[in-house]
């Protein structure tokens, strides 16, 4: 039995949630004989939502908060041990965006597995920019120590050929686009429960994602966060201008601190018009998620799963962008027009974003069908080739 260690992910947040499920899933398909273990902060949690994909998660996450770093850090070398491949399957593993002690993180494992004897690959990322001096010097070091690098789009592939990182580097569409949606029937259960009535009310149904991380980075809180201002506005103009109802729809909660329920909540207090407003607050599966997705005829999305979860469901999206990942993924589908920066859109630009992407539902649609197939494509690739790196990197037995 050989076995593959993940890192870098867990169950908790769709996204993460998704590409972990999808791509152990794709695996299976071309490695048969194969176990995985994952490195988790919350394994208890974890390992409650992940029996039902066959996945054994262990205690293991570095921070520089962490007391228990050195016992995290003997967990993984005792993984090691009898582990034929790890991969980093972080999603963003180094970037500005999160700091000096998130590269490091990733630095860790790819020095351990160096140490260790054992190969490593980045797969399904984002990278970039490395700005910072440190970050830079990292991703240089450490990087070109990986064994294969798989990324998500054209922008990450120039980030690490400007610091010098080529040869190993390959370009596949995300992993999670492989995730099948709940049943339909199933779908239609979850909209009950959650007393949303769908086309059948006769109005325009938009979904939104809101991002905490969005939220935290913003240095004024609760209802005068300049985020929750401009979704404020986007609400109160989607239900009084175009007689929508909105629903708001987790893509990341948490255990404890902010998530996206809680942002919801927010805005939730200052909208004018609360009756066209649904909070999603009850927790389904990366499937259902999706499915609950596609019943959409507009998607307003934050998370940047949340928009391969759309987009994969041919629903119209609008992307709200913190990092260039969002516009790598919607220019791979043709939508990259349908992309804005929330510090830098103003809400009329945003409502012209709304209306211009309305008047042309069936036109994107069109496109999507087209450029999803090609994605799925593209993604079903990226896992045959990490799985042919894989066979091709075990010893003779």
């Amino acid at each position: 039995m050989s076995k593959i260690i993940f890192t870098g992910t867990n169950l908790m947040g769709q996204g993460s949630a998704t590409m972990l499920i999808c791509s152990t899933k794709a695996l299976k398909r071309f490695i048969p004989n194969v176990e995985f273990a994952v490195a988790s902060k919350h394994p208890k949690f974890d390992s409650q939502r992940g029996s039902q994909y066959g996945l054994r998660f262990f205690n293991c996450y570095y921070s520089r908060y962490d007391v228990n770093l050195l016992l995290s850090l003997l967990r993984m070398i005792k993984e090691l041990v009898n582990a034929d491949f790890v991969v980093d399957l972080s999603g963003f593993s180094f970037t500005d965006h999160f700091g000096i002690f998130h590269s490091m993180g990733a630095s860790i494992n790819i020095l351990l597995c160096r140490f260790m004897g054992k190969r490593i690959v980045m797969f399904s990322q984002a990278m970039g920019p490395f700005n910072s001096r440190m970050n830079r010097l990292l991703a240089r070091l450490f990087l070109r120590r990986a064994d294969l690098i798989i990324v998500r789009g054209e922008i990450t592939r120039e980030y690490l050929y400007g610091i010098g990182i080529r040869n190993q580097v390959h370009v596949y569409a995300d992993s999670a686009f492989l995730l099948e949606p709940a049943p339909l029937e199933r779908v239609q259960g979850i909209l009950r429960k959650e007393g949303i009535k769908g086309r059948d009310g006769g109005k325009l149904l938009i979904g939104v994602t809101v991002n905490a991380r969005i939220y935290e980075r913003s240095h004024t809180k609760k209802t005068g966060n300049y985020y929750v201002r401009l979704i404020v506005q986007l609400i109160d103009y989607l239900i009084e201008r175009l007689n929508a109802e909105v629903v708001f729809v987790p893509y990341e909660t948490s255990l404890s601190g902010y998530d996206d329920r809680f942002v919801a909540r927010e805005i939730y207090k200052t909208v004018r018009n609360k009756h066209g407003v649904k909070l999603i607050e009850n927790e389904y599966t990366p499937q259902e998620m999706k499915g609950v997705v596609g019943i959409f005829d507009l998607f307003i999305g934050s998370r940047f799963h949340s928009v391969v979860a759309s987009t994969s469901m041919l629903v119209p999206t609008i992307a709200i962008a913190w990092s260039h990942k969002y516009y790598e993924i919607m220019k791979t589908l043709g939508q990259e027009k349908y992309v804005c920066n929330p510090k830098a859109v103003s809400f009329p630009q945003l409502a012209h974003l709304v209306e211009d992407v309305l008047s042309r539902k069936e036109e994107v649609r069109e496109e999507l069908k087209t450029q999803v197939r090609k994605a799925k494509q593209s993604a079903l690739e990226g896992i045959k080739l990490l799985a042919t790196y894989f066979i091709q990197s075990l010893p003779s037995r």
